[in-house]
């Protein structure tokens, strides 16, 4: 694929990301006066909570999910500042840069998905199953590890 598609990809996975934070924030902001003042921030492997926190945890939250995907953005457009697991030579450079960008731009992607789940499983009395949570990290570490893989595979 060329790189003005690419770029196309990029932005459009960084649009659909803001607006999913952007949903997310808002309904968060609506609902605050019907969200309890203790709220759950941490769950077991069963999907059962085994931590709560005030309400003011979402902000935080809401923060973070908004600095991680400035960072990843701004990470993205710097692949002289990745840290890559084979040497990148003159040969190689391009196809690893590619994948690295892949990479972030997917893993950008699902760490929004995962924290719109969170937020809104907080923020609503609709509670979403607590796999979609599982499947989310699964899908995370896939593709870290296919990404790697192919990095040794083009070096």
């Amino acid at each position: 694929m060329n790189k003005s598609k690419m770029k196309i990809i990029y932005r459009a996975s960084t649009a659909i990301c803001v607006c999913l934070l952007f949903a997310a924030t808002l309904l968060v902001i609506l609902n605050w006066r019907q969200i309890p003042s203790e709220i759950p921030v941490h769950y077991n492997f069963h999907g059962e909570v085994n931590r709560y926190g005030g309400k003011g945890s979402l902000i935080f939250m809401m923060l973070m999910a908004w600095v991680l995907l400035a960072v990843f953005s701004v990470i993205t457009k710097c692949p002289n500042s990745w840290n890559m697991p084979v040497k990148v030579t003159d040969e190689n450079r391009d196809r690893l840069y590619r994948i690295t960008e892949t990479m972030l731009e997917t893993v950008k992607l699902i760490a929004c998905l995962l924290f719109v789940v969170m937020l809104v499983n907080i923020s609503t009395v609709m509670m979403l199953p607590q796999w979609i949570i599982m499947v989310l990290v699964i899908a995370m570490m896939l593709v870290i590890i296919v990404s790697i893989y192919l990095m040794y595979k083009n070096r």
